[in-house]
């Protein structure tokens, strides 16, 4: 399978939003395959799900790889190299998850509710009984790509978006919209009003006060929610900063290998031409200087 069919599979499977295979090296999808398999064996409640450095990785990679140990599976994971978050590395293990979940539990998937599993763990990591008026430090791409799941937050703004636009303090007005248009009226009933003209209108009436203390909570509730926001904004930034660091040093090993086997070349070329003439010498000299015709077309 290519990596584009195997980042399908792993999505798909464990309920995440992997983009590109280097993300995995934080260890938590490759965790919850196994866990998925072999349920019970990986402690996922000690697993950082807000992984975003080496070392973060290197953690989860060191704990999956025990829970390996322990269910005596000859497969030793590459450490080093898959938390660099290296294609390669990330490529050739999930093409080994994906084969021994081939021959071991093909319909594990079927069974298995990835994006739940995080949230029990996180809570149990955290002491807490479950989110409610918590807000969850995890990675973006362990989100699954649903609506159900990431637009929580944009419903409930909906609901205090009548306010938005208020320069007053909470209470001072009522804001209402009916087809796109926004009407102002001052604290009270509307002009006309058999209520106000009768006299019977209280500001200080317990309706009024229900009203200020809605508002209240409102404003504290919206508060944090962008406050959540921020913080989710932040971490993404931190996650793309990041992502930006491991493509520069992408860029310097591959320079580094460019130049590795420049040198190489030249070495066997300056050797072959110190050599009498011969056929297999002109046939190394051609695979030397041998170049693709669209090469040379564009060069």
């Amino acid at each position: 399978m290519g990596r584009l069919e195997l980042l399908a599979w792993l999505n798909d499977f464990i309920e995440t939003d992997y983009t590109k295979l280097e993300q995995c090296a934080d260890g938590v999808g490759y965790a919850q395959i196994i866990d998925a398999i072999h349920p019970g064996v990986v402690p996922l409640y000690k697993m950082d799900f807000n992984a975003r450095h080496k070392e973060d990785f290197v953690r989860n990679l060191n704990l999956l790889d025990r829970c390996l140990n322990r269910l005596k599976i000859s497969k030793t994971i590459p450490v080093d190299q898959i938390s660099k978050a290296k294609f390669q590395s990330n490529m050739e293990f999930v093409q080994w998850l994906y084969s021994y979940t081939t021959k071991t539990a093909p319909n594990a998937a079927m069974f298995y509710n990835g994006y739940e599993k995080r949230v029990q763990a996180y809570c149990k990591q955290k002491g807490i009984k479950d989110l409610n008026d918590h807000y969850m430090e995890i990675n973006q791409h362990l989100i699954p790509n649903k609506a159900v799941y990431r637009n929580d937050i944009d419903i409930e703004q909906e609901g205090y978006q009548e306010y938005d636009d208020v320069d007053e303090e909470p209470g001072e007005y009522y804001q209402h919209r009916e087809e796109g248009m926004e009407e102002h009226y001052p604290r009270g009933p509307a002009p006309g009003n058999p209520l106000e003209e009768e006299g019977h209108f209280d500001p200080t009436s317990p309706l009024e006060s229900t009203f200020n203390s809605s508002s209240q909570d409102m404003g504290d509730k919206r508060k944090k929610q962008l406050n959540d926001l921020v913080l989710s904004l932040e971490n993404e930034l931190t996650e793309q900063l990041y992502s930006h660091k491991i493509f520069l040093e992408d860029i310097n090993r591959i320079e580094e290998e460019k130049n590795f086997y420049y040198d190489r070349l030249r070495l066997i070329e300056d050797f072959v031409s110190q050599k009498k003439d011969s056929l297999v010498k002109r046939q190394i000299i051609d695979i030397l200087a041998w170049a693709p015709e669209d090469f040379i077309e564009k060069n």
